[in-house]
């Protein structure tokens, strides 16, 4: 096992910037994984600022990500490192682009982010390509679908190939670190571990999708299957309208589609959970199960709020899962406790304000 090289303070402190919660995941992983992992969210998080950035035309946005992926793709070797001015350059339109501060920042440590990549082990430099790969390929597709009047997934096949692209293929990458650097920290075999850890993800982002989709609808995306919301005589236009309007009728008959959605998460939630009570670390299985935890309490306030999540993003209080994670702690992240906590947040009855919520 290989050594990675020092992360340094300055990404370390942008990791907290731009990762919100996931960022304390990283902090709490082992040293001789948390290089690999932090700078792999950092590659991926760099794609999805240049994919997201709005006011960026798509065609522009097209360009710098496609050039970020095959300089993430390509080691630098020799005279590569001259694709880096190209790199900056593509990346100026962004400045004006109106992103806040922290994600202007990554932008500019990208070239400081690809030389790291490039000083990894050549194991470890694979274990990162092989995941951003996929992670590129759905955000490509995702960013050429944007340039429809409404951009849409016509079958759950596709929003399961979606998912896997995007999120999926970090439980394999994450079990794979693990194994290459911390091998007797899992406790049932790799090819289980990476079909959860894959599982968990795919959860992750439809639980992802859900909350976030009044701002999508907003903004010409609809992740509802075409296929699904014809079953229930419903276009994604009319969605979208609705969802503009408040009209509660007619959002109203998403019902099903979310109520299927939300249990496709809960068991997610859970293979993630077992995922996370299958290492042998108390910090690894903390890391592992933060997602889990923080997906339980949205999602239980998703399933009492399903129509309102549809015309505003609903947010869970951090004070409420603060106070989770330092029982946790002083309890050493145990499976037992883990296990505890997550069922007292998938029921606990609060909403952003800590007040009982009604359906």
């Amino acid at each position: 096992m290989s050594t990675p090289p020092a992360f340094p303070g300055s990404l370390q402190l942008l990791l907290g910037q731009v990762s919100r919660s996931f960022g304390l995941s990283l902090r709490l992983l082992p040293a001789s994984v948390r290089p690999v992992i932090s700078l792999a969210y950092l590659l991926a998080r760099t794609s999805d600022t240049l994919a997201d950035a709005s006011f960026v035309p798509a065609a522009q946005r097209q360009l710098a990500l496609q050039a970020w992926l095959a300089a993430v793709d390509l080691p630098l070797e020799g005279g590569s490192e001259d694709r880096l001015p190209t790199l900056q350059a593509l990346f100026q339109v962004y400045r004006q682009a109106d992103l806040p501060t922290a994600e202007w920042a990554l932008l500019q440590t990208g070239p400081e982010c690809l030389k790291l990549l490039n000083n990894m082990s050549d194991q470890d430099q694979d274990t990162i390509r092989r995941v951003m790969s996929p992670i590129g390929q759905g955000q490509l597709l995702d960013l050429q679908r944007s340039l429809q009047p409404l951009a849409l997934l016509s079958t759950e096949e596709d929003l399961n190939t979606y998912t896997w692209q995007v999120a999926g293929c970090v439980g394999r990458f994450w079990t794979e670190c693990l194994q290459n650097h911390l091998p007797g920290a899992l406790q049932l075999p790799q090819a289980e571990m990476r079909a959860l850890g894959e599982h968990y993800g795919c959860g992750l982002q439809r639980l992802n999708i859900l909350l976030d989709a009044a701002q999508d609808l907003r903004d010409g995306r609809c992740y509802f299957p075409e296929q699904s919301l014809h079953s229930l005589g419903l276009t994604a236009q009319e969605l979208q309208q609705a969802s503009l309007q408040g009209d509660v009728r007619v959002l109203h008959q998403l019902m099903p589609l979310q109520t299927q959605g939300f249990d496709q998460v809960e068991n997610a939630l859970r293979e993630g959970l077992r995922y996370s009570c299958a290492l042998d670390n108390w910090r690894l299985r903390l890391a592992s199960a933060l997602p889990a935890l923080v997906g339980a309490a949205s999602l239980h306030m998703l399933r009492h709020q399903p129509t309102l999540s549809l015309m505003q993003r609903l947010k869970w209080p951090r004070t409420t899962l603060q106070k989770h994670l330092l029982l946790l702690v002083l309890q050493g992240a145990s499976r037992k406790a883990l296990q505890h906590h997550f069922e007292i947040l998938l029921q606990a009855p609060a909403n952003a304000h800590g007040e009982t919520m009604s359906a």
